[in-house]
């Protein structure tokens, strides 16, 4: 990969470049695994590799990749066919891109993926506002003047909010005529955390999620997706997440695939009517979200309820390649890690394969017996 790709590790992101011998990095499974060998591989034609759900990385002709067709069968030793489980391929870039840009044939119109990652592991961090009741104020409340208020027609939420927030001071007591309006009392070291953070003063259309948040621990970003999804998100039909705000909607996608999920942002302008005429509002990003388990999203039971105790198709779950284009000619390195499949994150937490050395490796070891 060209040295700019980015590598997961335990202690957080490191440019391909920047890794030696001896090195850590996050193995696919979420495992921490030493890096063998480190080869630099000069000036190389770099490949933007595209996957279904819009995130991308760059790769040489020559890197490696584990792919998966669901018309790929297993072959017996007497050479005959078996209908069992498809065994996935070790492909070149190259080899991948002209697979996929290839005529489909009748039984091989199927998407090509690759795996996903485990949840990946970080470093706990230490947070000023619970994740959950983060995740909570990200989706109902509002915090653009001294005030901060909180919106739902769930009061088990302002419950669990009130209990994640009594740290600072605060309680929450009802607000208005409506039943769903609620104002946070004693707020003061609640509003200095949030202006902290950054998020004070920000609208539903420029809300963010801090990237102390986004580097948290798997239970950390368990718990602050859980906040935003038991406000803002659905469980059924599926999975998805609404918001006003794209640099909002680009946080939650990168969440959701750090726990080894799917995630797509789809628009819609919607209209509405005003005394007779009909108006275009803000555009509304929707993120859908495939996970191998669902119900981890949601602590709400009424959402909960709407999912099923197991997801049929966890095992089958994987990220389609959609696209394969040359890019630029960059300063390249391929590694070796010290793991039986060779699958590291890559950027966005795209699951990619080290070097050839590796299969070269296995052969060895095969024909020494």
């Amino acid at each position: 990969q060209a040295n700019y790709c980015k590598v997961h590790t335990p202690s957080g992101w490191k440019r391909m470049g920047d890794i030696r011998v001896g090195d850590y990095v996050t193995a696919f499974d979420g495992s921490s695994v030493k890096v063998l060998g480190v080869f630099p591989q000069g000036k190389q034609q770099q490949y933007r590799v595209t996957f279904c759900d819009g995130r991308s990385t760059e790769a040489g002709g020559a890197h490696l990749w584990e792919v998966h067709n669901k018309y790929w069968r297993q072959k017996w030793k007497a050479g005959r066919s078996a209908a069992g489980t498809a065994k996935p391929r070790v492909m070149t870039t190259l080899e991948l891109k002209a697979w996929i840009e290839r005529p489909a044939k009748k039984k091989q119109f199927a998407p090509t993926s690759v795996p996903l990652c485990a949840p990946v592991p970080k470093p706990f961090n230490k947070l000023i506002i619970d994740p959950y009741a983060l995740g909570l104020l990200i989706g109902d409340g509002s915090f653009t003047r001294n005030s901060v208020t909180f919106t739902s027609a769930d009061h088990i939420l302002c419950m669990w909010l009130e209990s994640a927030v009594s740290g600072f001071g605060c309680e929450i007591v009802s607000q208005g005529n409506r039943q769903l309006d609620f104002r946070l009392r004693n707020v003061g070291e609640l509003r200095n955390a949030l202006m902290v953070l950054g998020l004070h003063g920000h609208t539903s259309h420029t809300k963010f999620i801090p990237r102390d948040y986004l580097e948290g621990s798997v239970d950390q970003r368990w718990e602050l997706m859980r906040g935003l999804m038991d406000t803002d998100g659905t469980s059924s039909p599926a999975l998805s997440y609404s918001t006003s705000s794209k640099r909002l909607a680009d946080n939650v996608c990168e969440v959701v695939r750090s726990l080894g999920g799917i995630a797509k942002i789809g628009t819609k302008v919607p209209t509405y009517t005003h005394r007779g005429e009909k108006r275009t509002g803000a555009i509304s990003y929707k993120v859908n979200i495939r996970h191998p388990e669902p119900r981890k999203f949601f602590r709400l039971p009424r959402k909960l309820n709407a999912l099923p105790e197991t997801y049929q198709y966890a095992d089958q779950l994987k990220l389609a390649v959609k696209s394969i284009e040359p890019t630029t000619v960059e300063e390249s390195t391929c590694i070796l890690i010290d793991h039986p499949r060779h699958l590291y994150n890559t950027d966005d937490y795209i699951v990619t394969h080290n070097t050839v050395y590796a299969i070269i490796d296995e052969l060895a070891k095969a024909l020494c017996g």
